[in-house]
């Protein structure tokens, strides 16, 4: 009995051992499953990470392909308002040219004008435009007209029957050369 006493001994503990094993194995078998659940869960933070890095860096590029785009877009604003700056100037200095030649061109008009309307009076006939100057003759005209009207009508009313005596210069005032003068001036005249 001995020897089989010793070999249920040995076969409880080869089955104990056994079993020892097997359950240490499904610790370890465990340990590992945990391990890798913990290393798969890292993993998918870690893409989950990368993915956001790469959308973020798309955005960036996409931001800076913007950026130079804009940068592009006002150099050439720049230079447009650059060349628009300079014909501004160009057509300034060619406003300026223009007046004084349309200043010279109005003075001479008014200088043709009057001498032109030589029965105007000179200072009725003003102006800084041609039209203004047009203008003044056409008033200078009417005003003329009306004085002469009123001068011949005026004439006609004063007029002097033929015949009549000189009239006699008054002598008292004048001094004896101015008496003179008036003698020779009524012999010749």
């Amino acid at each position: 009995m001995s020897e089989e006493m010793e070999k249920i001994d040995e076969t409880q503990e080869t089955h104990v051992t056994q079993e020892t094993q097997q359950t240490q194995g499904t610790q370890a078998t465990q340990s590992t499953l945990a391990a890798l659940a913990e290393a798969q869960s890292a993993l998918t933070e870690k893409d989950d990470r990368i993915s956001e890095l790469e959308a973020s860096l798309a955005e960036t590029q996409e931001t800076a392909g913007l950026y130079e785009q804009l940068r592009n877009n006002y150099d050439l604003l720049q230079e447009e308002a650059t060349r628009l700056q300079s014909n501004l100037d160009a057509t300034g200095e060619n406003l300026v040219i223009l007046n004084d030649a349309a200043a010279r061109a109005t003075q001479k008009y008014l200088e043709a004008v009057r001498v032109l309307n030589a029965g105007i009076p000179g200072d009725l006939i003003d102006g800084a435009t041609i039209a203004e100057i047009d203008d003044s003759v056409e008033k200078a005209q009417g005003i003329t007209d009306a004085v002469r009207a009123s001068l011949a009508a005026e004439a006609r009313n004063a007029r002097v029957p033929a015949g009549a005596p000189t009239r006699a210069v008054n002598l008292d005032g004048l001094d004896a050369r101015e008496k003179i003068t008036l003698g020779l001036a009524q012999q010749k005249g």
